[in-house]
């Protein structure tokens, strides 16, 4: 009907988490134990962007050309599906920022505990994310007399794709006094570690850090 006005469109990346999974899931669940939940986001991620999800075709509001493109799964563990949704939360945290610097910190577990992480998820990473934010503010009263401000990211794998529970934090370059007045840190290096201490950091602000005014 639309001949060669019509252009065909699917995933953008040559390579795709959704393609590493289509030629080697079998394999992976040959090997190792799979649960229901895992079975279910890998189908979604699988069927994301393929015919058999279904497809639409969008029209351009400026030039009017049409675009086929097979539909998304929409699962929050896509990472094609959620680049936008990713783009937005770091835009509200940007509004957030104040003018002061930022520091950067990993909090990573022991890879003996990964067993135990799977079997109660709920229950460790809440328990997880409380201990690194108390293990934080702890230091802050004791060292500043000031309550910090943290953000924090789990993530349960590392850039190789293994399994690899950490915890990277945001935390403001001082903190909140009792009377509510901002104290501001005497020592640039506060919250740097290596990685035999409290966390693991180069203790690089990059573009997390924003100059004071």
């Amino acid at each position: 009907m639309f001949g060669k006005l019509i252009t065909y469109r699917s995933a953008a990346t040559e390579v795709t988490v959704a393609e590493i999974l289509r030629e080697h899931w079998a394999e992976y669940k040959a090997a190792y134990p799979v649960s229901p939940e895992q079975a279910r986001v890998a189908g979604a991620l699988m069927a994301c962007r393929t015919p058999q999800l279904g497809g639409r075709l969008d029209q351009c509001n400026e030039c009017g050309a049409w675009v086929f493109r097979f539909n998304s799964c929409r699962d929050r563990h896509c990472n094609q599906c959620q680049k936008f949704e990713r783009a937005k939360w770091i835009h509200r945290q940007q509004v957030l920022l104040l003018p002061i610097p930022y520091f950067h910190i990993v909090f990573t577990t022991d890879h003996g505990l990964n067993r135990l992480f799977r079997q109660n998820p709920a229950q460790l990473y809440d328990l997880l994310l409380k201990t690194v934010a108390e293990s934080l503010q702890a230091q802050a009263r004791q060292e500043l007399g000031a309550e910090l401000g943290i953000t924090m990211v789990l993530h349960t794998w590392g850039q190789q794709m293994e399994e690899h529970i950490h915890v990277h934090c945001i935390v403001t370059g001082g903190g909140l006094g009792e009377k509510g007045q901002w104290v501001e840190l005497a020592d640039p290096k506060y919250l740097c570690y290596t990685s035999d201490g409290i966390g693991e950091t180069p203790c690089d602000l990059g573009h997390f850090s924003r100059s004071p005014k």
